[in-house]
């Protein structure tokens, strides 16, 4: 009900369990923000404290957890998103552990994505070659990339419903959407009858950005609309002086990989989701 009452009881879980893991990765005014909205839920078991959050179309759990003991997912009336983040390129016991603890309790594996990161220099030499022939490309089939407006919401959920994995998905209350709109942080990419072809969000925060929701209609595809999303989102995080900019993609999204591959290299952070059905 409070963040103080969340605290508490996350404090009080450390305080009887030394040894744990966690992939709770939300910020302080993240988690204030969703316990505002009245969507965060937690249920206590022996050595593990699971925290759900109400995402819409499925709760996301989030752990802390002494691996040493089994864990099992309580019933509810959605399903159920695990994502573990680890680095690929480290010690990966840990990971396997609880990958197979999760399958065993009847969750079951959903995708692997890979992080990828573009430094200001990588998007400068990227920018620098192709920005303008990618501009260029999409004024000769008459589309053009703008931000987008409050009447360009409803093409834009629409794409969203049509091409995005439900688990990608994260709420958005009607103000949040407003704010990202304000900030111009949808990027979207119409024709001259201003219907819109594609759209990308992008998060701004001090010397990092994150893109994400990238998509393109079926209809447009083959015509460099992606990419030319991922340059207009480049463009805009240098004139913001930011550092890196993120991207997850899943490792079966070969044309999504292999654009952002064109100025970023992978992290070596990988994101495995599990999912367990009602």
């Amino acid at each position: 009900k409070s963040y103080e009452k969340y605290v508490e009881i996350v404090r009080e879980f450390k305080k009887y369990c030394n040894t744990y893991v966690s992939n709770l990765f939300l910020l302080p005014q993240e988690i204030k923000s969703i316990i505002n909205d009245g969507r965060l839920y937690f249920v206590r078991l022996e050595g593990v404290l699971l925290l759900l959050i109400d995402e819409g179309y499925y709760l996301h759990l989030y752990y802390y957890w002494d691996l040493r003991k089994d864990i099992h997912f309580p019933q509810t009336k959605k399903n159920i998103l695990i994502e573990q983040i680890y680095n690929e390129n480290g010690i990966l016991e840990q990971a396997e552990v609880v990958r197979s603890k999760c399958l065993n309790a009847g969750a079951k594996y959903k995708k692997k994505s890979y992080q990828i990161e573009a430094t200001e220099e990588q998007r400068n030499n990227l920018l620098e070659k192709e920005y303008v022939k990618s501009k260029l490309k999409l004024q000769e089939q008459g589309l053009t990339v703008a931000c987008a407006r409050t009447d360009d919401l409803t093409f834009i959920f629409a794409l969203w419903r049509k091409y995005l994995d439900v688990y990608d998905f994260r709420y958005l209350s009607a103000d949040a959407i407003e704010t990202m709109l304000k900030n111009q942080n949808i990027l979207v990419i119409q024709n001259s009858a201003n219907e819109i072809l594609a759209s990308e969000c992008i998060e701004l925060s001090g010397r990092r950005s994150l893109g994400y929701h990238l998509v393109v209609d079926h209809e447009a595809r083959g015509k460099g609309l992606g990419k030319a999303l991922m340059m207009e989102w480049y463009n805009i995080a240098n004139q913001n002086q930011v550092k890196i900019c993120n991207v997850w993609v899943a490792e079966n999204n070969k044309v999504s990989m292999g654009c952002h591959l064109k100025a970023g290299t992978k992290t070596g952070k990988v994101s495995e989701q599990y999912v367990v059905e009602i």
